[in-house]
């Protein structure tokens, strides 16, 4: 079996300002990996063409503590008894005719 290349490794330098640093080791604490592996995570993400998965939020990317805005108006329709239909995003509500 032919021997393997041996890795080479550079070092990068950057600054970040005290707030910067502060907000890098918080969320890492949050998502319970160090400030190195989520960088290198998040540069192999971006290499790759891929977004880096959300590990420390719920899929939508709101706190288990907050309340969906769309949850909100379905419950509060459903108190009501009226029917509520989800916006759709690509829709302006304006009629798709020119002229």
């Amino acid at each position: 079996m032919p021997k393997r290349k041996k890795t080479k490794y550079r070092k990068i330098t950057f600054k970040l300002t005290d707030r910067q640093r502060k907000s890098l080791e918080a969320y890492c604490r949050a998502i319970n990996t160090t400030p190195v592996m989520f960088i290198k995570d998040s540069i192999r993400h971006a290499l790759n063409g891929q977004h880096p998965p959300d590990q420390g939020k719920n899929q939508s990317g709101i706190s288990s503590k907050q309340i969906d805005l769309e949850e909100l108006i379905q419950q509060i329709s459903e108190e009501e008894n009226v029917p509520y239909q989800k916006r759709d995003n690509n829709s302006s509500g304006e009629n798709d005719s020119l002229g």
